[in-house]
């Protein structure tokens, strides 16, 4: 993204958008880091990892210490007591990688915990760090959120994702999981203002190249290979039905 000297003046006039616009943005991979943050950054530096730079950009925003309460965003401490219901207690982070688990009656170490409640604890901890920040912070980039997700989950993540969205966070997810797109789509409120895309990136029969379909109506995705997949499912399931009816 390049700006000439002319569009850089133009937003400087309107500073809190141009501001906006220049914070980073998060990006959260496909496998959860939590169990793997202790001395993961010393030996990124020492050594030659297999794991490639995300996972230690996200690592640090994890490390980084929580704002004050004053300054959190009203939503962000709704979607962080929302994720803490789910989960049944809330990620402590003490310092230097290590990270418990803490109910109102124990504590267990974080790698105790299943790997869906990790996942979802790393969204709340960035809520609770400021690095993401409704209506301040960068874009939200989640590959794979539904990765390890109880498919109960996924209905609570995906309201307060759309909360968060329309606190002003702008968010940009790869799923393959029918599942989470289909409760997108049931949630989605045109009432609250909510604006959502839908990409369904695929290979050219003649071209190889690889295009993009997009559009705000779930039903015209074109091509979605998740619902076809879906439907091959319960077309078997119906044949298996029809078949024992036969017997």
């Amino acid at each position: 993204m390049t700006f000439s000297n002319n569009s850089k003046e133009l937003a400087i006039q309107d500073r809190d958008n141009y501001e906006r616009y220049q914070t980073e943005a998060v990006f959260i991979p496909s496998k959860e880091v939590l169990s793997l943050m202790k001395g993961f950054n010393s030996l990124c530096e020492k050594y030659g990892l297999s794991f490639d730079q995300t996972y230690q950009d996200i690592i640090l925003l994890l490390e980084l210490p929580e704002v004050r309460s004053e300054i959190l965003h009203e939503i962000s401490k709704w979607a962080m007591m929302e994720i803490e219901g789910v989960c049944g207690g809330r990620f402590v982070f003490h310092g230097g990688g290590q990270v418990t688990f803490k109910t109102k009656n124990a504590e267990y170490s974080a790698n105790s915990m299943a790997e869906g409640f990790r996942e979802i604890g790393i969204l709340s901890r960035l809520l609770e760090t400021g690095a993401i920040q409704p209506g301040v912070s960068g874009q939200l980039f989640w590959d794979s959120p539904e990765t390890n997700l109880n498919p109960m989950m996924m209905k609570p993540l995906v309201q307060i994702l759309l909360e968060l969205s329309r606190n002003g966070q702008r968010i940009i997810l790869a799923t393959h999981d029918y599942v989470l797109l289909k409760w997108f789509d049931l949630l989605i409120d045109k009432g609250k203002d909510d604006h959502a895309l839908f990409h369904s990136l695929y290979r050219d029969a003649d071209t190889s190249e690889i295009k993009v379909a997009s559009t705000e109506d779930y039903l015209k995705i074109t091509p979605n290979p998740i619902d076809e997949a879906f439907g091959f499912l319960i077309d078997q399931e119906i044949e298996n039905d029809m078949g024992g009816l036969g017997k």
